[in-house]
This record gives C-alpha cells, sequence and structure tokens, in this order.
C-alpha cells in the first residue's frame, strides 16, 4: 500500500531514484542501447552519458548520434518499459542504498510527503524500486512526477510547479542536472553524493546542503527540511 496524498500545504520532498534511492549500478547505456537496436537493428550507435537526463532525452541522443529521426523516440521508449521488466527479477534488480527504507519512513512520520522526481517512464520507476524490496509504502505515487516525454529535466520540474504553485517543494538527488532542473522553478535543492558526483560538484550545483549518504545524513536532512518547512 502506499502513501496517500495529504494536503498541498506540506512540503514535498521529490526524490531522485538512480543513485539517490537505488545503487547507480542500473541497466544505464545498456537498456537505451538494446532498446534503440530492437527498433533499429543496425543501427551504430555511439554512447552518451545519461547521468540525470530523463528516458527522452536519452533516447533522443542516441537516436541522433546514429543519424535516426527523433520522431521515433515513442516507439524505443516503448521498448525501453518492456525491457525495465527484468529488474523484477533476482538477476536485473537493482538493490536500494543503505538508509533508504528507514529516511523515507522517518521523514513521512516527521508530516513530510515524499514524492518521486525522475527521468524515469513510470513503469522504469515502477519496476526498479518494486524490484529492489524497498519499501515503497511511504512514497505517493500521485504526487510524483516523470520524465516520460520530457526533453529535459527541467520540464519535469516545470510540471512540478505548475501543479502545485504555491507548495514548498525540495528536490533531492544526486546529479547537477537535478540541482539544475531545481533552480529552473526555484525549488531547493539537496544533494546526496551516493552517486558518481562529489559533495562539492553537487554544491557548486547549488545545493543548500550535501549528505554523504542516508544513514550518516538522516539528522542533517530531517533538520533542513524542517528548517524549509517553517
Amino acid at each position: 500500500m502506499t502513501a496517500e496524498p495529504t494536503t498541498t500545504e506540506s512540503l514535498l520532498a521529490l526524490w531522485d531514484i538512480d543513485g539517490t534511492l537505488l545503487h547507480p549500478t542500473g541497466g544505464g547505456n545498456e537498456d537505451y542501447e538494446i532498446a534503440v537496436a530492437r527498433v533499429f537493428p543496425d543501427a551504430h550507435l555511439d554512447h552518451v552519458n545519461t547521468h540525470g537526463k530523463t528516458d527522452r532525452q536519452n533516447v533522443e541522443e542516441y537516436l541522433r548520434g546514429a543519424g535516426l529521426d527523433i520522431a521515433n523516440a515513442p516507439l524505443v521508449l516503448e521498448q525501453l518499459d518492456i525491457i525495465s521488466q527484468k529488474y523484477l527479477t533476482d538477476a536485473g534488480r537493482i538493490p536500494a542504498l543503505d538508509g533508504v527504507d528507514h529516511a523515507l519512513a522517518r521523514l513521512a512520520q516527521a508530516g513530510i510527503m515524499n514524492g518521486l522526481l525522475t527521468g524515469n517512464t513510470p513503469a522504469r520507476a515502477i519496476n526498479k524500486l518494486s524490484g529492489s524490496g524497498m519499501d515503497t509504502s511511504n512514497i505517493a505515487w500521485a504526487e510524483s512526477f516523470f520524465g516520460a516525454n520530457a526533453p529535459l529535466r527541467s520540464a519535469v520540474t516545470a510540471g512540478a510547479r505548475a501543479r502545485f504553485p504555491e507548495r514548498t517543494i525540495v528536490i533531492i538527488g544526486d546529479t547537477p542536472l537535478d540541482g539544475e532542473a531545481a533552480a529552473a522553478v526555484g525549488f531547493q535543492f539537496i544533494g546526496v553524493a551516493t552517486g558518481i558526483f562529489d559533495a562539492e560538484t553537487l554544491r557548486h550545483a547549488g545545493a543548500r546542503i550535501v549528505i554523504n549518504d542516508l544513514v550518516s545524513g538522516i539528522d542533517t536532512l530531517e533538520a533542513a527540511l524542517t528548517e524549509l518547512r517553517g
């Protein structure tokens, strides 16, 4: 059972998935390359840096690099969703990072709503989190935002701002693009240095605070969110 929305007056913490809630060891480039190859078996694919980008953005970059029309992105995204079913298997699951369940539960008990703001499609997000074995009961799926058709991560934060124009919203993530997307619409950004970027890089991207992980940093995280809630 998932968390139910409370009120638009409560602070909404929007979490990134890969590298923030889950280990940054998922399908990554392999998933995109397999998905493109299923639609275009003869395509020559160049490497794309996928960190912090939306699924749509990454697919379009792969297609452009192969000289293919980005109008084919929906076909590739369909294959990406099919591939994401592997996350529900023992061989394909991505483990949750240490402290995730405790952190989400503790913030929920403090009256903070936990949602998602991810570059993944809804199917990819659900399969990743469900397969990880983490407790998703403290995630408000109805107050989450996904990058299924967003060309940039800032388009996802813009959607969150448009839906909740007066609400205090904080982005929690592990990449500079999380910070840039937050800043684009005036959200605060809290960095978690559990991905491939270090604390200095996240601070340079505008992080209000950076915690090393959700175990050692939970007190700092809760205090910062409580302060922002006012």
